[in-house]
C-alpha cells in the first residue's frame, strides 16, 4: 500500500499514527510519574510512621525525666527501634538533635557527624515543617530523608529519619526501560492496525472510483448505486449521478443542436446548388437570373438567421455571460430598440403596439442581449398574431423584481405545448409553415436565466399569449 501525504490513505495514516503515537507517549510519561509517585509515597508514608513514632517516644520520656536527665531516652528509642537501625551502614538510620547537636542516632549511622541532609530538597511542608530529600548515606547508597523540626519544652529538636530507596528505584528504572520498550512497540502495532483500519475504510471509495472510471461519453446514462454502505458515498453518489445528469442534458442538448442544424442548414444549401445548377446549363435572361438570385438571398437570409441564433446559443452555452459584466440598464431603452426592428412587420398587417414603461425601471444586465430577448417574443406576438391584431407592452416593480408583461391577441397555446415552446428547434404545428428557426424562444429564456431571472407563458388556445419575464432589481444603497 502507497502511502504519501497527497493522498486521503495517507494523510489518514499521518494524522491517525502521530496522534496515536504522541497520545502513547504522553500516557507512558504520565505512567512513569505515576508510579514514581506511589513508589516515592509507600517510603514516605514509611518514614511518617517512624517520624511518629520517635517524636511520640520524646515527648513521652521528657514527661516522665522532667526532673531527671535525658539518658533515658536514647535507651529506649534504642530498645524500640532495633533491627536494620542496629546494622553499620544498612541503609535505614535516624538521628536527633537538641538545639543543633547530635544527642541520638541510630547504629546504623556509625558516624554521628555524617549529614544525611547533602542531597536535593525534594519539597518542604511550611506548617508542619518537615523537609524532604533525596540524598546520598555512609555506603553511597540512594535515600529518602524525612526532617521534622518542632520544639519540645522550650528547646530545638530536630528528628531526621532516612530509609534506602535502591529497591524503589530499581523498580522505577525497570517500568522506565519497560516503556520504552512498550510504547514503541504499541506505537507501532497501532499504526499497524490503524493502516488496516483505513484501508478496510477506503475499500468502498476505491470501488466507487473504479465505477467512476468506467463512464464516459458513450454510457453516460449509467448511475451510481444508490445502495452503498457507506452513508457518505451514498451523499457523493447522488450528487456525482445529479452531475452526470447535467452532463447527459448537455450532450443530448448539444447533439440535438447539431442534428437541427445540419438539417436546417442542408435544406437551404440544397435550393442554393439546385439554383445555380439550373443556371449554369446555360445562358438566361436577366428576368431569370433576378429571380434565382432573390431566391438565393432569401435562402441565405434564412441561414445568415440561423447561423446568429446558433451564436448565440453557442455563447449561452458558454457561460461567458457573467454577472460581473452587467450594468444598469433601462428597460424602456431595450424595448424602445426592440420596437424599432418589430414595427415594419407589424405595420405591414396593420398590428397595434402599446407600451407603457415607465423610466424609472431599471435592470442589471446586458442591454443587447435583453434587447435579442424582448425581440424574439414581440417577433412571435406579431408573427402569430391575427390581423389589426394588438400587442400590449408593460413593466412594473414587485417585491424587488422587475416584471415584464408581453400580451398579444393571437391564436395561443395548446396546454401541451406550453413546456415545449422553450425547447430548442422546437415549432409548434401553428408554426411549421413559418419561416423561423426554432431557437428564438429558447434564446430568449437564456438570456433571462443568465440575468438570474426567469420566463414564464400564460395562454389559451384563440385567447392569445401573455409572455412575463422576471429579473432582478438593481440594489440601491440608501
Amino acid at each position: 500500500m502507497t502511502l504519501f501525504p497527497g493522498s486521503i490513505k495517507g494523510r489518514l495514516f499521518l494524522w491517525y499514527s502521530t496522534f496515536t503515537a504522541l497520545l502513547l507517549v504522553f500516557l507512558g510519561i504520565i505512567g512513569f510519574y505515576e508510579v514514581r509517585r506511589l513508589t516515592f509515597a509507600a517510603v514516605d508514608q514509611s518514614l511518617h510512621s517512624k517520624m511518629q513514632l520517635a517524636t511520640g517516644l520524646m515527648h513521652a520520656e521528657h514527661e516522665e525525666g522532667e526532673e531527671g536527665n535525658t539518658g533515658g531516652l536514647e535507651v529506649e528509642i534504642a530498645e524500640l527501634v532495633t533491627g536494620e537501625y542496629a546494622i553499620p551502614r544498612s541503609g535505614h538510620y535516624y538521628k536527633v538533635m537538641v538545639e543543633g547537636w547530635e544527642t541520638i542516632y541510630s547504629p546504623s549511622l556509625v558516624d554521628p557527624k555524617f549529614n544525611l541532609e547533602t542531597g536535593s530538597l525534594e519539597f518542604h511542608d511550611k506548617e508542619q515543617q518537615e523537609w524532604t530529600y533525596i540524598s546520598r548515606g555512609p555506603n553511597n547508597e540512594p535515600l529518602r530523608v524525612l526532617r521534622h523540626d518542632h520544639r519540645l519544652l522550650g528547646k530545638a529538636i530536630t528528628v531526621i529519619i532516612a530509609e534506602d530507596i535502591s529497591l524503589p528505584l530499581k523498580r522505577i528504572e525497570s517500568f522506565k526501560i519497560a516503556l520504552l520498550f512498550v510504547v514503541p512497540l504499541a506505537i507501532l502495532s497501532t499504526s499497524l492496525i490503524g493502516m488496516w483500519i483505513i484501508n478496510r475504510s477506503l475499500q468502498p471509495l476505491r470501488r466507487f472510483c473504479f465505477k467512476i472510471s468506467r463512464i464516459s461519453s458513450t454510457n453516460l446514462s449509467e448511475r451510481m448505486g444508490s445502495d452503498m454502505d457507506v452513508q457518505e458515498l451514498r451523499v457523493l453518489a447522488t450528487a456525482f449521478n445529479r452531475m452526470l445528469e447535467r452532463l447527459q442534458k448537455a450532450f443530448d442538448a448539444e447533439s440535438r443542436l447539431i442534428s437541427h442544424a445540419s438539417h436546417e442548414l442542408k435544406t437551404p444549401i440544397s435550393v442554393i446548388k439546385g439554383h445555380c445548377d439550373v443556371l449554369l446549363q446555360q445562358e438566361r435572361s436577366a428576368e431569370e437570373y433576378q429571380e434565382a438570385l432573390n431566391s438565393i438571398n432569401s435562402v441565405v437570409t434564412s441561414m445568415s438567421r440561423l447561423i446568429n441564433d446558433m451564436l448565440s446559443v453557442a455563447r449561452l452555452d458558454s457561460g461567458i455571460l457573467t454577472p460581473a459584466d452587467f450594468k444598469e440598464v433601462q428597460v424602456r431603452n431595450c424595448i424602445d430598440d426592440a420596437l424599432k426592428m418589430i414595427r415594419p412587420m407589424a405595420e405591414r398587417r396593420d398590428i397595434s403596439i402599446t407600451s407603457s414603461i415607465p423610466e424609472e425601471i431599471r435592470v442589471m444586465g446586458d442591454r443587447s442581449l435583453l434587447t435579442e430577448a424582448i425581440l424574439n417574443i414581440l417577433s412571435n406576438a406579431v408573427k402569430y398574431n391575427k390581423d389589426k391584431g394588438i400587442v400590449d407592452i408593460s413593466a412594473w416593480e414587485k417585491e424587488g423584481r422587475i416584471q415584464i408583461s408581453i400580451r398579444d391577441t393571437g391564436m395561443g397555446i395548446s396546454a401541451d405545448e406550453k413546456d415545449k415552446i422553450f425547447e430548442r428547434f422546437y415549432r409548434s404545428s401553428a408554426a411549421l409553415l413559418d419561416e423561423g428557426t426554432g431557437l428564438g424562444l429558447s434564446i430568449s429564456k437564456g438570456i433571462i436565466e443568465a440575468h438570474r431571472g426567469e420566463i414564464r407563458v400564460e395562454s389559451n388556445p384563440g385567447a392569445g399569449s401573455r409572455f412575463i419575464l422576471s429579473l432582478p432589481a438593481p440594489h440601491r444603497s440608501a
